[in-house]
């Protein structure tokens, strides 16, 4: 009991993260077979809705996993959670554009609102299951769920340090047993906070339309991805070029006033210029060419 563990996330699995990827590509043909066979006009437009979506928004999910995979160069779950460990800044400080892309893509991945247009009952009664019943209906209810669990689960790995916590865990691979309890406790109690940040938003804030969904994703959310990478490989190219022994504590906090600076100035370029994409608001007098101009 005494004696050094290690302590690993998945075991063996060095493309862990395109594992991943891979397996949740594949709920798209369940909601979308699932609409079509139930012979119902609105069930059928939920499974529409809901492929346009997921496959829209699984490629800014990708980008802003890429720069963290250049960070830690692995795409192995274990050796990004290490990598965060060891340097002291997670992820989500160091890559912020990243994070935001990343998280927003998880909501729609996860149909969570504001992004639940597969489903939405004002419109589509039920979406995708209205003709469900029982433990079928249970089925689908809990594979949304587990989607919303395991999204919040790779936030946590990738961008929020998985078990590490600063004087708390260390950065060690091998830890006692207190060590390992002490670190899945805190990789648990991560989750749950982003879980409940699932259930605030799902409160807090009022559904897209089909429109700024689909406008979002591919007019916002993938150049932020682009952008986000590119400045994330530049800047990490560079220091590789300097600082080949990745010493200088310096190199990190430039890295991070540039990530942070690009964070900034992306978002106001787009809130600047797709007030209709980003803004629900209600709004009156609009003509045709100001709508179509932005959506």
């Amino acid at each position: 009991i005494e004696g050094p563990i290690r302590l690993i996330v998945a075991p063996g699995i060095d493309v862990g993260m395109i594992y991943v990827f891979a397996l949740s590509s594949i709920a798209v043909y369940g909601v979308v077979l699932g609409g079509w066979a139930s012979n119902n006009k609105y069930s059928f437009l939920g499974g529409l809705r809901s492929s346009a979506q997921l496959i829209a928004y699984e490629l800014p999910m990708g980008l802003g996993l890429l720069g963290v995979t250049l960070a830690a160069g692995s795409l192995d779950l274990e050796v990004i959670i290490r990598e965060q460990a060891k340097s002291g800044v997670w992820y989500a400080f160091a890559q912020p554009l990243g994070f935001i892309v990343f998280v927003v893509a998880a909501f729609a991945e996860a149909a969570r609102l504001p992004f639940d247009l597969p489903e939405c009952e004002q419109e589509l009664v039920g979406g995708y299951h209205t003709e469900y019943s029982g433990i079928k209906l249970l089925l689908f209810l809990v594979a949304e769920f587990l989607h919303m669990i395991t999204a919040s689960f790779l936030i946590v790995i990738l961008f929020m340090g998985g078990w590490h916590l600063w004087g708390v865990t260390g950065s060690d691979d091998n830890v006692t047993w207190v060590g390992a309890v002490l670190r899945i406790g805190i990789l648990t109690g991560k989750i749950v906070l982003v879980i409940l940040f699932f259930m605030l938003t799902r409160w807090s804030w009022p559904r897209f339309r089909f429109d700024q969904l689909m406008a979002l994703a591919w007019k916002i959310m993938l150049p932020l991805g682009l952008v986000n990478l590119v400045v994330v490989a530049i800047l990490y190219e560079l220091r590789v070029m300097v600082d080949p022994a990745m010493s200088n504590r310096l190199w990190d906090l430039g890295m991070m006033a540039v990530t942070w600076a690009t964070c900034f100035f992306g978002w106001v370029a787009v809130a600047s210029s797709g007030t209709l994409v980003t803004d629900n608001t209600p709004r009156r007098n609009l003509q045709a060419f100001d709508i179509d101009s932005q959506l």
